[in-house]
């Protein structure tokens, strides 16, 4: 009897043992796996929120790109007591959800006490370093630059905490969500706990049913973690697909292309019947259907345009406050505008319309229509919402570009126009040019001829003073033709044809000499040429008319008594040739160094340097005609250095 007692006691131990055992065994078996799954849907968040990030974002984090993280965080939030983190390269908080007070704060070198990632524990490691451990990672998902790892650690305080970290290539900044490890084992032994006792205790007498228990425990957890998979995916094709329209409105494809893409990805999404994008126009108080995707009737396919009249129904005022348009079953709405009576006939049975607006302007509508009743899912209106908002940037993209063709167009029509105009008048002006010049000189030639004529015959019976009035008058038109001829000159440089060539600059000083040789002979002017004479670009009769000018007046503006000493040489200016005139002149202030250049700027008494005060404005105009520049460089009483600044003949390009 003892031993059937202590065999009935041995057995009940060991049954009560067998059953501690098992029930242990399941309630540990069910708990990883359960930790397991939180910790897979805890990073597979933060890869979420990482992509989202990214998705507003270049390599610098964007506010709105912040707030959009924290609202998804904060409508899918699993834990209670769990808060997310967004820090840059450098270390410091630009999010932290729990307590805002701590953003900005630099956190870089915050340690993580006892970090474990898969089993491998290391001490002391920063947040930093923890960035660059993910940077570095070269493990990621097929269809994301996700880098991601997820672990136990503890806090400053010593508070044990699940953690997931996620960053994403090129993008200065990591994602860090922080779950209470107390929260988790309440929610563990909360979810096993209870039945895993209850196993153990009722082993040996339900079997079936713990194994029953213990199946559902575990594919409670497999539906957890294929919610958490199945929500991941969602979130990462709606991040792809706004991913994708972002770069093709970047590439600067067209709206329809761009449209297009769009309703192609959203079909993958959102299950739609049909869905197309219709943009309002104004100006022809019409709509016309940009794209259409799925099933459609022929009168209402892309480009197909309806009046704004038909849509100024019920909803409309929706649609402007910018919230979407719902109406889900067509057969309960009394009157319907004929194209939605075709899209009826079609199979349509509810329809959801969601604005287009940028700048509070409503630009159109993304129209989903389904061939069921009911009210699209929350998450369907707000991946539209999205994608509606980046197809307004495209739309409004494209018209400040139609109105910048526009303009365009418009500015090139009145150029021609001005152009035109010009035309006109330079030819005008070139008849009143020429007329001048046969008009008014050939009587100026009469009167300097005659005045000549009556010095020759009758100067020495003329008295002192009407022999002074002869010769004034004979000079006054001397330099009246010579004021003439100049004018033509510099008229002429402004309207002919410039066509540049490689010039043998010494040739053409040499050809200047010969046309002044005569009054550099009469001044006792010794002009040196400095060898070697670089060859220039240049128009050959110009860069006559210009070396002549400037080498009249070094021979001219000398003072009395002077004999004019001319040096000029060529240097090397990167890709130009200067040419230089240095003369021993009466030299010009620093004041009038731009002065001299213009058009009747003179300096000196006509009685005393004769000239018409267009010399230098031919010299300037010349050069600029052909692509140079002209200066001097000169200090009063010292003399005097021009030069001109020509493409070198072995620079051209």
């Amino acid at each position: 009897m003892h031993r059937l007692q202590r065999l009935a006691v041995v057995l009940g131990l060991s049954a009560i043992l067998g059953a501690t055992l098992i029930g242990w065994s399941a309630y540990r078996v069910s708990r990883d796996n359960l930790i397991e799954g939180y910790f897979t849907e805890t990073l597979n968040r933060a890869r979420t929120s990482a992509e989202l990030l990214a998705s507003g974002s270049t390599t610098e984090v964007a506010g709105p790109a912040l707030a959009k993280v924290q609202r998804q965080f904060d409508e899918e939030k699993s834990w209670d007591d769990s808060y997310l983190c967004v820090l840059n390269q450098e270390g410091r908080l630009l999010l932290h959800t729990r307590d805002p007070s701590k953003q900005g704060l630099l956190v870089g070198d915050r340690p993580l006490v006892a970090l474990e990632v898969e089993g491998d524990t290391t001490k002391d490691v920063t947040l930093r370093e923890m960035f660059d451990f993910l940077a570095s990672s070269s493990e990621k998902s097929a269809d994301s630059p996700v880098h991601g790892r997820a672990g136990m650690c503890k806090s400053l305080e010593g508070e044990p905490q699940m953690a997931a970290f996620a960053c994403v290539d090129d993008l200065d900044a990591m994602i860090a969500i922080h779950v209470p490890w107390k929260s988790v084992e309440r929610r563990v032994n909360g979810l096993i706990l209870p039945w895993a006792f209850g196993f153990g205790v009722t082993v040996l007498l339900a079997v079936p049913l713990a194994m029953w228990g213990l199946s559902k425990a575990f594919a409670d957890a497999e539906r957890a973690v294929e919610r958490a998979s199945a929500a991941e995916h969602r979130a990462a094709g709606q991040v792809r697909i706004l991913r994708e329209i972002d770069r093709a409105i970047l590439a600067g494809g067209s709206v329809q292309t761009i449209v297009d893409a769009a309703l192609v990805r959203l079909k993958a999404l959102v299950p739609y019947y049909r869905a197309s994008v219709a943009l309002f126009l104004p100006e022809d108080d019409t709509a016309r259907i940009l794209a259409v995707q799925g099933s459609s009737a022929a009168e209402l396919g892309a480009g197909t345009t309806v009046p704004l009249a038909s849509l100024r129904g019920a909803g409309f005022d929706e649609l402007k406050a910018g919230r979407a348009s719902v109406v889900p079953d067509l057969d309960q709405v009394a009157e319907l505008p004929d194209f939605v009576k075709r899209l009826r006939a079609d199979g349509v049975r509810s329809m959801a319309k969601i604005p287009i607006s940028s700048r509070g302007e409503l630009l159109g509508t993304l129209n989903l229509s389904f061939d069921r009743v009911g009210t699209p899912a929350d998450e369907d209106l707000e991946l539209g919402r999205e994608v509606a908002d980046v197809l307004a940037l495209a739309v409004h993209q494209a018209r400040l570009q139609e109105r910048l063709v526009n303009q365009a167009a418009d500015l090139e029509r009145r150029v021609a126009e001005r152009t035109r105009e010009l035309s006109e008048v330079n030819l005008e002006l070139e008849g009143y040019v020429h007329s001048v010049s046969h008009d008014l000189r050939a009587p100026i030639r009469a009167v300097h001829g005659f005045g000549h004529l009556l010095l020759e015959e009758v100067g020495q019976k003329l008295g002192k003073t009407e022999l002074e009035y002869l010769e004034r008058m004979v000079s006054a038109t001397e330099r009246i033709d010579a004021l003439m001829r100049d004018l033509l000159t510099y008229s002429r440089l402004a309207r002919e044809d410039i066509d540049v060539r490689p010039l043998d600059t010494q040739h053409v000083i040499e050809e200047a000499q010969d046309l002044l040789q005569v009054e550099l002979d009469e001044r006792h002017a010794v002009v040196e040429l400095v060898q070697p004479m670089m060859p220039v670009v240049g128009h050959h009769s110009s860069l006559v008319h210009a070396m002549t000018n400037l080498l009249s007046n070094a021979a001219k503006f000398v003072a009395p008594g002077t004999h004019p000493r001319i040096r000029i040489r060529t240097e090397l200016r990167g890709t130009n040739v200067r040419v230089w005139v240095e003369d021993n002149g009466i030299g010009i202030a620093a004041a009038h160094h731009k002065s001299i250049f213009r058009v009747f700027e003179r300096l000196n008494g006509v009685e005393i340097y004769p000239g018409s005060g267009l010399g230098l404005a031919i010299v300037r105009r010349a050069v600029e005609r052909m692509g140079g520049a002209a200066g001097v460089e000169s200090e009063y009483g010292k003399g005097s250095r021009f030069w001109i600044d020509l493409p070198a003949a072995g620079a051209r390009g």
